[in-house]
This record gives structure tokens, sequence and C-alpha cells, in this order.
């Protein structure tokens, strides 16, 4: 536990908390990040029906360090980036074997028109592939190279929005790499606003096909059994909920996580009460603000750590005192810290360690980009509440 010796002095003033949903609510270590895992594998695995074992193309320990970067606090935007880095050593691998032309022309016919047709079509290239035997076991030898590595393109990104991380991919690809990186793009369409692969592999394999079916009133493709969503569990207790409703009054969220998903896992542990409805901001606000500036021809991502949305939350729920937002990832820490840089001084970090397998690394990185309070949990968080502030 860690507690900033100023902060120490004004926590009582704190009028508001506001939480992040994925670990720090809800205990996501097993369930979106494992998902993470399974997404890619599926893709590579089943989709391309390359050759290999699961695990290898990207584990945990890689999820993490995609998250310390500060950029990929979206897991759809995470698992793209996975997928489209590991589709760069399948084109040098092409390159290499001199059958780039073959496959380039498959490619460029390449439309995702329907679900079932494109992955007949990706069926076929994975097919030519395997002819070529590349497999997954190359592009995992290839993730430890110190050239094309995977830690070599996560220094490369300056953002998790889409466009940024293919800014960053283009010098893996072979050349001409912009156009290889276009090629590449048609293999996992991924677009919030339409129909694509990347967003419906991941619900269906995420929430199962029940879960799918209620959230989203369509019947799964994939009709994947296991749901990870049902096996999330909250990590606050009502009695920790409780004194800091008590504290600060009713709590707020800003997540991006889906609206739908978050309430739904409130309303079954009967914690919906401590939120105030008016306070709470998930994936499809973010979402509908950008489509607003996509029409009024701003192109502009307003995920963490941008702080557009979350500054507009501050100013709503606590016009006065101290807001402190309670959140478990360096992206979370530096969209408050880029809060500060537009005005808002009033707004404290509070990081949290629960859903990080790696807790003295990402305990350092809290320190080094300044920190407020540590704790290993959001109960924990109530302790130190009840110590300074006292009371029950």
């Amino acid at each position: 536990m860690y507690v900033r010796d100023d902060v120490k002095k004004r926590l009582c003033e704190v009028r508001r908390l506001i939480f992040d949903f994925d670990g720090v609510l809800i205990q996501s270590l097993h369930s979106f990040r494992k998902n993470i895992i399974k997404v890619v594998d599926y893709y590579f695995l089943e989709i391309l029906g390359l050759k290999g074992r699961p695990h290898l193309l990207i584990d945990l320990e890689d999820v993490q360090r995609f998250k310390d970067t500060g950029w990929f606090n979206n897991d759809w935007n995470l698992t793209y980036a996975a997928i489209l880095y590991h589709l760069s050593t399948v084109f040098r691998k092409l390159v290499e074997n001199g059958v780039y032309e073959k496959v380039k022309r498959k490619l460029q016919k390449l439309e995702f028109t329907n679900l079932r047709d494109f992955l007949l079509e990706l069926k076929t290239i994975g097919i030519e592939l395997n002819r070529r035997n590349i497999s997954v076991d190359d592009l995992a030898t290839d993730k430890k190279s110190s050239k094309f590595g995977l830690e070599s393109f996560l220094e490369l990104c300056e953002s998790g929005d889409p466009e940024h991380i293919k800014r960053a991919l283009v010098r893996f690809f072979p050349e001409p790499r912009v156009k290889n990186l276009e090629l590449a793009s048609k293999m996992i369409p991924y677009d919030v606003y339409r129909p694509d692969l990347l967003r419906r592999l991941f619900e269906e394999s995420f929430l199962g096909g029940k879960l799918f079916r209620k959230f989203y009133q369509e019947t799964p493709f994939f009709n994947f059994k296991e749901s990870f969503m049902e096996r999330e569990e909250f990590i606050p207790t009502s009695e920790t909920l409780e004194v800091l409703v008590e504290k600060t009054g009713k709590l707020a969220i800003y997540s991006e996580r889906s609206r739908k998903q978050a309430i739904y896992h409130l309303k079954r542990k009967g914690f919906l009460r401590y939120f105030e409805p008016e306070y709470l901001v998930f994936i499809e606000d973010i979402s509908a603000r950008e489509k607003e500036l996509r029409r009024a021809g701003v192109k502009a991502s307003l995920s963490k750590p941008d702080p557009t949305l979350f500054l507009e939350l501050v100013k709503k729920c606590a016009s006065k005192g101290f807001v402190a937002y309670v959140g478990d990832s360096v992206s979370d820490l530096l969209m408050v810290n880029n809060a500060r840089k537009r005005g808002a001084d009033n707004v404290y970090f509070f990081g949290v360690l629960s859903s990080s397998q790696y807790k003295e690394r990402l305990t350092n990185r809290y320190m080094e980009l300044g920190a407020d309070i540590i704790t290993y949990d959001v109960n924990e968080l109530a302790v130190v509440f009840r110590d300074i502030c006292g009371g029950g």
C-alpha cells in the first residue's frame, strides 16, 4: 500500500470516486485477457488452419506488455494489433519462399461481404500457407527476434488506435510495405461501426453463444459454448462499497466496457444501487462521440488515454472538491495525467494491482508516472479511507 503524503491531507476532500470497470470492479485477468489469447489462436489455428500449438503467439505476459505501453486499454485494439503483427511475419515468409505474388493475387480479390463466405476465402488462403510450410511455430519464433520481435513493435506504438497500430507495423512488412499492410488488413476486417470479423469473433468468444444472443439479439455464428464473462467475479464487497459511498457519495464509472455487460453484472450482484446512473460512461458513449466527430469531418480516437469524455464526466459529477479515478493500468494513469494537462488539477489517480500478474512491474510504472495512491484492490482502498478519514 502506498499513499502520497500530500494526498493523506486531502483524501477526505474527495467528493467523487470514478471507477474503471474491468480489473477494478470485475476481475478480468481470467476473462478478457484469456479471451485475447483464445481469439488470436483461433484466428491462426482454426480460421486460417495453420499447423501449430496454442498459446505460442501470445500469452498473458505478452498481453501485459501491450498494456504496459499505456496504449492498449481497448482489448479489441490489442487483439487486432497482435493479429496484424503476426500477419506481417506471414508476409515476410511468403517473400522468402518465393510465393508472394501468387498469394497476393488472392488477397487482392478478398472482400468482406458476409461472414460465412469470407471465412471460406480465408480458409483457402490458409491452405496455400500450409503448402508453403508456414506454421504457428514460425510466427512464434519471429516474435522473439531482435529485428522483428514483439518488443520492437511495442516500442514503436504511440497509440492503440487502429490507424496508429498500422503506422507502427509498416516497417515489419516486406516491400511494398504500405500495400502489403493494406492487404493484411483485408484478412482481419475490424470496424467499430459496421459488421466485421474481429469484433464479432472477440465478442462471441468472450460471451459464449447464450450471452451473445442475449446482448446482441443475433444468432451466434461461431457458437462458442464457454463464456468467459460468466466466470467474472466482483472484486469489492458490499461492505467496501458501503464505506466508499459513505465517504464520497454515490459512485461513478468511466470504462470501455459495454454498458449492457456492466449493468448485467451490477444488477446480478445487487450493486447497481451504489452507482449514480447519470455518472456512468461506457464504450457506447465513447463510440457515439467518435461517430459525431467523424460526421463533422474529424477522425479521432477517444479511447484511453484520451481524456476528452473523462473530463466531461469530472465536471458533471463534482463541481467542488477533489475527484479520484480508480484504475488498474498505465493507460488509466496516463488519461488522468492528460486530464491534468488540460487543467483538471483536482483529479487524483488511485491505482490497483489486482488484475495484473506482474504487480511489482506495474507498481514501478505507477510510481514513475505519479500515482497518488496504490493499493492491492478496491477493498484495501476502503481501508485507506477508514484509516485516514475515520468512521465505519
